[in-house]
């Protein structure tokens, strides 16, 4: 494994199951599961005036939790 590997999120045995999957190069991301069905792949994150108040209220009060901070899962994400 090259050094860029141990740098990458590991996703080995990691399932998805009605997810959305939002500006993620998954192809490249280190055993990313290869079947995503039933869940919604999105290139970019949708505008913010399409993401309603309450899912936007538990995305922002999810940016608190240390885990998400530290894996930059929403934390980067501009709304």
């Amino acid at each position: 494994m090259s050094l860029a590997g141990k740098n990458r999120a590991n996703f080995k045995g990691a399932t998805f199951s009605n997810c959305y999957i939002v500006g993620v190069i998954w192809k490249s991301a280190y055993n990313f599961p290869d079947d995503l069905s039933g869940n919604v792949v999105l290139s970019t994150i949708p505008p913010q005036d399409t993401i309603s108040k309450e899912l936007s209220a538990v995305i922002e009060s999810l940016r608190e939790n240390d885990y998400i901070r530290c894996s930059h899962t929403l934390h980067l994400k501009k709304w």
